[in-house]
């Protein structure tokens, strides 16, 4: 199938989806619905190369953080977090006092 935008032509075959058609019905606000499920479930494309205002870019090369990354950001959001905290128990402590934060 060719689909066309802003007159970039781009040519688009969706994925084929089966269904059973066991001919189970099931009855819902007095009517009889027939009732079909999906036999397997098609996955995307994810190896696209994908261009945004002419930078290129994979999709599915999404990098993978090292064990010292993941630790850095858990130190990081726990500081944060910490942070936030005594800045909310500042502000009660001094809306208590009558003190402008």
């Amino acid at each position: 199938m060719q689909l066309t935008y802003r007159g970039v032509v781009y040519d688009y075959n969706p994925p084929a989806v089966t269904v059973a058609n066991d001919g189970v019905t099931r009855k819902y606000a007095g009517l009889t619905w027939l009732v079909q499920a999906l036999r397997r479930f098609s996955k995307h494309e994810t190896d696209l190369e994908v261009k945004y205002r002419g930078a290129a870019d994979r999709a599915s090369e999404k990098p993978i953080p090292s064990l010292e990354e993941k630790a850095r950001l858990l130190v990081i959001q726990h500081h944060l977090s910490d942070r936030h905290r005594q800045l909310s128990m500042h502000s009660r402590v001094a809306a208590q006092l009558g003190i402008p934060a």
